[in-house]
């Protein structure tokens, strides 16, 4: 006779149902079915959110951690190419924190392929000045750009609008020079064409 038996890792994460067979000498009594390691008999329950955990003898539950930190905090890591079930799942679920909050955390793999989640260290005051002044240089060039045409020899402007139009892209190339470049930019008004 068969029987279902539940089988778990080598942490006791259930991994899936299997067939045993009965002892051929008591072939009805389960309690006597050939069973091979780290398997059960005992009828796992399951709850969403949280892994099924064989421990000391019983099915119990671990949740899934719900946050980045909190992962952090239970020191979670996975194999990241591992077939294990479980190991799949922690990696998939360590994914998935991160994208929630991908500002402030990443994921970070060793070269033995353990992958776990890191906290992202705050910027330097270098690094966010940096990130400001290539931000402004970049809206300065693109303000420049929408001017370009303008400045063409045969565009058909007066001298009074283009030397309106010279002083506000000089004004532009300056702004780098202003006392609060980058955090406090005062960008000059583009004159109008009329």
């Amino acid at each position: 006779m068969l029987f279902t038996a539940y089988r778990y890792d080598g942490d006791g994460y259930y991994t899936e149902d299997t067939m045993v067979q009965g002892d051929p000498q008591d072939p009805n009594n389960p309690e006597k079915a050939l069973m091979p390691s780290l398997c059960t008999l005992l009828v796992p329950t399951f709850r969403e959110g949280s892994w099924t955990k064989f421990v000391d003898g019983a099915w119990t539950f671990e949740d899934h951690p719900r946050t980045c930190q909190e992962a952090i905090d239970r020191d979670m890591a996975c194999i990241s190419n591992s077939p294990n079930k479980h190991q799949r799942e922690i990696k998939a679920i360590l994914e998935n924190l991160v994208k929630q909050d991908e500002e402030h955390f990443k994921i970070e793999t060793s070269d033995e392929m353990v992958m776990k989640i890191v906290a992202i260290p705050p910027k330097t005051e270098e690094e966010l000045y940096n990130e400001a002044a290539q931000e402004a240089r970049r809206k300065r060039d693109q303000l420049l750009s929408e001017t370009d045409y303008l400045m063409l020899e045969d565009y058909p402007i007066s001298a009074e609008k283009k030397a309106e139009f010279e002083t506000y892209r000089q004004a532009l190339r300056d702004i780098t020079s202003q006392a609060g470049f980058p955090f406090e930019i005062e960008w000059p008004v583009k004159p109008s064409l009329n």
